[in-house]
């Protein structure tokens, strides 16, 4: 009887603790909106290295919308492009629409400073991992 009430009262918190961990992430879609600058880019663990372009590379989110701002390499000043695109939030996952495509990233991080969004891609036919790391930027008032 000793060793049976430790164990029960084993199993109970274990049982409790797992239910937890396996219940699905939901992200407050409010704590997205505003304006992300790139830190870190890792492809499949590998950190890559950002040009001086890229460094300045942004998501903006509005409650709808989402705006990629880029910055490629070449003739500097740097070359600026942007696109804006639907997007939704579903438990920790963000679905980007772009024309007929959905783009789905893992919503790793979502707190008041950091953002990291991760996207499987194929690549010459071989699957590629991207984990982007933003920072939040403070409003201009």
């Amino acid at each position: 009887m000793r060793t049976l009430i430790p164990t029960l009262l084993t199993s109970a918190c274990l049982t409790f603790s797992c239910s937890q961990v396996n219940s699905a992430v939901q992200i407050s879609s409010k704590l997205i909106i505003g304006s992300w600058k790139i830190e870190t880019v890792i492809k499949n663990d590998a950190i890559q290295r950002l040009t001086e372009c890229e460094e300045n590379h942004s998501v903006n989110f509005t409650d709808e919308d989402m705006t990629m701002l880029k910055y490629e390499p070449g003739t500097m000043p740097c070359t600026f492009s942007s696109h804006t695109n639907s997007y939704h939030i579903k438990g920790n996952t963000l679905f980007e629409h772009q024309d007929s495509e959905t783009h789905i990233y893992e919503i790793k991080t979502l707190n008041l400073t950091t953002l990291v969004l991760e996207i499987q891609e194929k690549s010459s036919n071989e699957d590629v991992v991207i984990t982007k790391t933003f920072t939040k930027q403070k409003s201009k008032s």
